[in-house]
């Protein structure tokens, strides 16, 4: 609810959701756990990502019925495929569903930290989604050129008003804000830690 709130309002430059989760990929060789992603159609463009390989998933992808296209990291690419670029087209199962290779990221693209394999969220349109305590999505956005970070930390918490006055039970004391992606990974402790170490 409020990502669509953010996209219609044009808060940002780019905006996309994502969420971690560990499928099982058979279809080749041993069954392997693999830690996944699964992102909105503005996850790659919001990290200003490009393929090494292949291409990424098509806006008509992320459609309910659509065939799966994964996205692999460099490294899991390495392990499991040997670096083949004939990995690219190959189909397997992730999660027990048919799925098919399209795309392997650069050497050094590891967002969300730890995660091999990416794939299309295909539940936007799903009612449960739009409730307003629904806090199961992580977000992730381009702040918009025009735009500082106090504008726009100022414009969030304007729109998240009116969404806490229709439902005050659900949303009470619910703080919406930007945090620079550096300081969101590294943290206020460890910046603190290495203050004190130099």
């Amino acid at each position: 609810r409020d990502f669509l709130s953010w996209t219609a309002e044009n808060v940002f430059a780019s905006v996309a959701l994502y969420q971690r989760d560990g499928l099982d990929l058979t279809g080749h060789g041993q069954p392997v756990r693999v830690q996944t992603a699964y992102v909105t159609p503005e996850f790659f463009q919001t990290l200003d990502v490009r393929p090494l390989l292949g291409r990424l998933p098509r806006p008509d992808e992320f459609t309910p019925g659509a065939p799966r296209p994964l996205v692999l990291s460099y490294g899991f690419w390495q392990q499991q495929f040997g670096g083949a670029p004939e990995a690219v087209g190959r189909g397997v199962r992730i999660g027990g569903f048919p799925a098919t290779i399209v795309g392997v990221l650069p050497k050094g693209m590891e967002f969300p930290r730890d995660v091999q394999m990416w794939y299309p969220y295909r539940g936007a349109a799903n009612p449960s989604n739009m409730a307003p305590d629904n806090f199961i999505f992580y977000s992730l956005a381009r702040q918009r050129a025009d735009r500082t970070l106090d504008q726009t930390r100022a414009q969030l918490a304007a729109l998240a008003v009116p969404v806490e006055r229709e439902f005050p039970a659900k949303r009470r004391g619910v703080t919406v804000t930007a945090v620079p992606l550096r300081d969101w990974m590294v943290g206020e402790q460890l910046t603190r830690t290495l203050w004190v170490l130099l």
